[in-house]
């Protein structure tokens, strides 16, 4: 209890704290050094993450010691223009492009670098982006928004808690398909089952993942990293080491 009290008044911090006893080395490190566990991950994010969090991210992600280490893993040495742009956009009212920068560098980017490095130590990983905004109330400011996957890959769409949220025919059709993705994955360890888009798994050179489109297709791509993200395997691993 008292180790919980006082790591409540520390700063906001999207690093892990090493305490030597569940943690004995940071997750940073054991990915570097591809010690990771053997297993298969499905590792994703939404496009709009930041904006549930807006708030919070304007105050931290220019102010906080962990949110500027982030930063320096994602981007490397153009971290600090990335600040720049991201300071510009939310002050000119520009949320959407300021949620990107915030995203880009704390989920999106970090996602696609752990796919990597995964890969390189020879596991599978399967990548995915969710697009999907809600028509209707609130969709220009949070956009496809941290959680909102949640609702689809546990068939929750009519849950009274999602009732502000006024869902639409091509919903329920893109939950069906990640509840079955999901579902698969978690039978065997592969999201692809018939009648499914065919979902690629993740390597360096391709980038393949899977999008929830805004329009309610899953659709294949490749190259996931966004503006600025580093994907090279050496070059993550040097920024790991160097700003833990």
């Amino acid at each position: 209890m008292k180790a919980a009290v006082e790591a409540a008044r520390q700063e906001p911090r999207p690093d892990i704290v090493v305490d030597g006893w569940v943690l004995p080395q940071s997750p940073q490190q054991v990915f570097a050094d591809g010690k990771e566990q053997p297993v298969t991950l499905m590792i994703g994010n939404n496009a709009r993450e930041a904006s549930a969090f807006r708030g919070v991210s304007q105050a931290s992600a220019s102010t906080t010691e962990g949110a500027k280490k982030a930063l320096r893993i994602s981007f490397g040495n153009m971290a600090d223009l990335a600040m720049v742009m991201y300071l510009l956009d939310t002050r000119t009212g520009r949320t959407a492009a300021a949620d990107a920068w915030v995203g880009d560098g704390l989920v999106t980017c970090p996602t696609a670098q752990m796919a990597a490095l995964h890969a390189a130590a020879g596991h599978r990983s399967y990548v995915y982006q969710f697009r999907r905004s809600i028509p209707g109330k609130g969709e220009s400011d949070l956009g496809s928004f941290h959680s909102l996957e949640l609702a689809y890959v546990f068939g929750a769409l009519r849950n009274p808690g999602w009732s502000w949220l006024p869902f639409q025919k091509i919903d329920q059709g893109l939950a069906a398909n990640m509840e079955d993705y999901w579902t698969n994955f978690a039978k065997t360890g592969n999201p692809n089952g018939a009648g499914l888009p065919r979902w690629a798994t993740f390597t360096g050179a391709s980038e393949d993942y899977m999008e929830f489109a805004n329009d309610g297709r899953s659709v294949p791509r490749r190259g996931v990293h966004p503006s600025f993200c580093s994907l090279d395997v050496a070059t993550v691993k040097e920024r790991l080491i160097a700003n833990q």
